[in-house]
């Protein structure tokens, strides 16, 4: 028998996981792109604030034969650093040239160096024009990342590795909409989360926010953050829907919570909506 230390299975796992993300990444892009077409038929002017992910990034590409003109795309947070695919900016690019709509970004980093420097940003008159528009979203279309050396936080380098310890010392497990938060729900006590510029937590408690969520290695976050309660929608890849499941009164299964639906399939791999 072939022995492998501890060390070896981990990079074997995370391998194996990477390349299995963009398979999920793509299933739940093309659920989320339905969902999107359903509400902008049922509302042509909608505005739809957007946060950023690779999850996220997806959507745009899946959406085909849209044009609603009156409709807005709005970040609703700070932006990456680094040029990349899941930056908010190349985000609501990306949806406004699919769908002939418009596309507002917030010119300004996700994490300030600084408090003095996060009110600085917020003096501007650009920042406070489109955080008033991405206020007024109908909806909001969010993902989540976990705190550990692969989040998309850490690698872009928007967190050293000093405030990655501290962050899960503090017991976060996720961070999503510029708060970090614990297993419970719960925003950690942290300097970042009065650093980091994104629509205010509170306001997405009166709004309906679409949760984004795909590959297993995010089980422990998106558990945690649904504790939060701003969540009202969640669209998740079967895998860790199945891991999640448990059986009701009934005798039917049940996933994540009370009323799943099934909505696209790709060999091997459900995707599943869950809206409260």
């Amino acid at each position: 028998m072939l022995d492998m230390n501890i060390g070896e299975i981990s990079t074997r796992r995370r391998r194996y996981i990477e390349a299995e993300s963009p398979i999920t990444r793509r299933a739940v892009g093309i659920v989320a792109a339905d969902l999107l077409r359903e509400r902008l038929q049922a509302d042509e002017s909608s505005v739809i604030g957007v946060g950023f992910g690779r999850t996220i990034a997806e959507v745009p590409s899946c959406l085909v034969g849209m044009s609603y003109p009156k409709a807005k795309f709005v970040s609703a947070m700070g932006s990456l650093t680094r040029s990349s695919a899941a930056n908010p900016f190349e985000v609501v690019c990306h949806f406004a040239e699919r769908t002939g709509k418009e596309g507002h970004f917030l010119p300004v980093p996700f994490i300030a160096d600084s408090i003095a420097d996060k009110q600085i940003f917020m003096s501007q008159r650009v920042f406070k024009e489109t955080l008033a528009l991405a206020e007024l979203a109908s909806f909001y279309i969010v993902t989540l990342g976990q705190c550990d050396e692969y989040s998309l936080l850490f690698r872009h380098h928007l967190l050293s590795g000093i405030e990655l310890q501290d962050l899960k010392r503090a017991g976060a497990v996720c961070d999503c909409m510029g708060k970090f938060f614990d297993a419970n729900g719960l925003v950690v006590s942290s300097n970042l989360n009065e650093r980091t510029l994104a629509v205010d937590l509170e306001h997405l408690y009166d709004r309906e926010v679409i949760l984004l969520c795909a590959g297993r290695e995010k089980l422990k976050a998106v558990k945690g953050l649904l504790k939060a309660g701003f969540v009202k929608g969640l669209i998740i890849d079967g895998y860790r829907a199945l891991s999640e499941r448990r059986v009701s009164p009934e005798g039917e299964p049940e996933l994540m919570h009370d009323v799943v639906t099934s909505r696209a399939r790709l060999p091997n791999n459900d995707v599943w909506l869950h809206h409260s």
